[in-house]
């Protein structure tokens, strides 16, 4: 009794990495964003020497070889969900570097080989299992661990393919699940998680397997589904003095007290961001209805979509906070994790939460992510999305990228917002192209900080919310707009920018109000 109690109290440590646990040496040096913290060796406790007393090995390892960085790796055995409680790792001289914990059953444990550069080619590590206060209390696994002698740059995805490792997403009708969890299997790849996608009658999958095979499983899967959206798990980016408020003046924003909502129904604005600070005192008693997408070991990021959130429908005149449309219902899906330096949202997570945008049929949806990856089952959620009338806004991307499109802003019928400043010149990092259809101010923006204080941003990501909060003025006054008459609303109304008429800088020009629409 008094074990399990023990073991019941190691319970968050697993569950509460993420990702990737390196040592504290590669955080000093900049590795990787996967890194965390550092575990050093301890005693063991007295319960944790009796969980491998007597055992010469605790589980098998389904694996024969060596090893690559990203690799995905199966361990079998009996009642293995004792082991959830403590870490599994690698020793590395006098450090461990944990492994990532996919899945674990009774039966069954995945695990993931980390990209550390602690790790040595053609080196042999020994497996290790540590309490909570970082005991090593396995030395009887007898298991090790032996990295592949050579490891070609081709073994990894390029940079621009950034994904979640050895991971495959698989957007099928339900009648053919069990079909592709039985092939996926086949090709070595397990089944992680399942997502019932409600509004389009549809089973995301989440498959995990090995990344040195990944692009050959995908061929396989596609070739053998062609019904089928799969891909990989793309990740996606969000992109001194009094404050100078010039974004609503530069739209020509009415007082609210002059353009108040015809329709007694509200207008529904769906953020795809991050996690919003309901504490902040700008945002305190605004109608917003959240929900969480990420995974348990995964970190909000608050900070991002906090500022979104308060330029739509914050209050806080004392720091110059003024949300451009407080009549809004705001519905905001938290996708976005904290991972290093980097806020990145998985495509699992956009997925997901699309599915709930188009159940909570939104009106608007405003999207600050951008990725340079095109992603069968993203795109396909949005296209769903479209298709069911949700009019979409996204940014631009700022990557000051003039040959390659971002997405979802590239999708067709996606309305793509670039930033300008307050005199109308285009942020310099913006990307260019011929999917740009409006520019909005986006430059120097003042809004909330994680201090609750505020501070000024700059990027594409701002700019959506003014357009967005366009749109909802005339959905406020005029509730059965198309997204078609919406656009051509917004074209006959913009200000003429750069080159006469549309142009891939700025596309038709900045948004702006219709000074009549609010003389009712």
């Amino acid at each position: 009794m008094q074990f399990s109690q023990t073991i019941l109290s190691l319970l968050t440590l697993w569950l509460g990495l993420t990702l990737i646990v390196a040592p504290i040496q590669a955080l000093n040096r900049g590795a990787e964003t996967d890194t965390r913290a550092v575990f050093s060796p301890g005693t063991a406790t007295s319960s944790s020497k009796r969980l491998v007393a007597g055992k010469s090995l605790l589980f098998n390892l389904d694996r024969h070889g060596c090893v690559l960085p990203g690799e995905v790796l199966k361990l079998t055995g009996e009642q293995l969900m004792d082991l959830s409680k403590y870490r599994l790792v690698l020793r590395a001289e006098k450090q461990f570097i944990a492994l990532k914990l996919l899945s674990i059953s009774k039966q069954q444990i995945l695990i993931q080989i980390p990209r550390d550069t602690t790790l040595k080619p053609g080196q042999q590590y020994s497996l290790v299992l540590l309490a909570a206060e970082g005991a090593d209390v396995s030395q009887n696994t007898g298991m090790s661990l032996r990295l592949c002698p050579s490891i070609a740059k081709h073994h990894l995805l390029p940079v621009q393919e950034a994904h979640e490792s050895g991971e495959i997403l698989v957007l099928v009708h339900s009648g053919l699940v069990d079909q592709i969890i039985k092939e996926g299997s086949k090709l070595g790849y397990l089944l992680l998680r399942r997502h019932q996608l409600n509004s389009i009658n549809q089973t995301l999958l989440v498959l995990g397997g090995s990344d040195r095979n990944l692009n050959k499983a995908l061929k396989k899967l596609r070739a053998t589904f062609a019904d089928a959206a799969i891909d990989f798990n793309h990740h996606f980016y969000t992109s001194g003095g009094s404050p100078q408020l010039h974004a609503a003046a530069q739209m020509h924003w009415p007082e609210q007290a002059e353009c108040s909502p015809r329709s007694t129904i509200k207008v529904s604005v769906g953020m795809l961001d991050g996690d919003i600070d309901m504490t902040h005192p700008a945002l305190m008693a605004k109608n917003i209805k959240t929900r969480n997408f990420l995974l348990p070991s995964q970190k909000p990021d608050q900070d991002h979509a906090t500022a979104i959130a308060v330029l739509l429908v914050g209050s806080q005149p004392d720091h110059g906070f003024q949300g451009l449309v407080p009549f809004i219902n705001l519905k905001a899906a938290n996708v976005v994790q904290v991972r290093g330096q980097d806020s990145v949202a998985t495509a699992e997570a956009i997925a997901r939460a699309m599915d709930w945008f188009i159940k909570q049929q939104v009106q608007l949806v405003n999207v600050s992510l951008t990725s340079p990856n095109v992603n069968k089952v993203t795109n396909t959620l949005f296209a769903q999305a479209i298709n069911k009338g949700l009019i979409i806004f996204a940014a631009a991307g700022n990557d000051g990228n003039r040959q390659k499109s971002a997405y979802p802003a590239a999708l067709p019928g996606v309305i793509t917002i670039t930033a300008i400043d307050a005199r109308g010149e285009i942020l310099a990092s913006a990307n260019q192209g011929d999917y740009i259809d409006f520019a909005a101010p986006g430059v120097d923006i003042w809004t909330a900080s994680k201090t609750h204080s505020g501070q000024y941003r700059s990027g594409t990501s701002l700019a959506v919310p003014h357009a967005v909060s366009i749109a909802a003025l005339y959905l406020s006054q005029q509730p059965g707009y198309s997204r078609d008459r919406l656009f051509e609303t917004l074209r006959f109304n913009a200000v003429d920018l750069g080159s006469r008429g549309f142009d891939t800088r700025y596309g038709w020009g900045q948004v702006q109000v219709n000074q009549q629409m609010c003389h009712h």
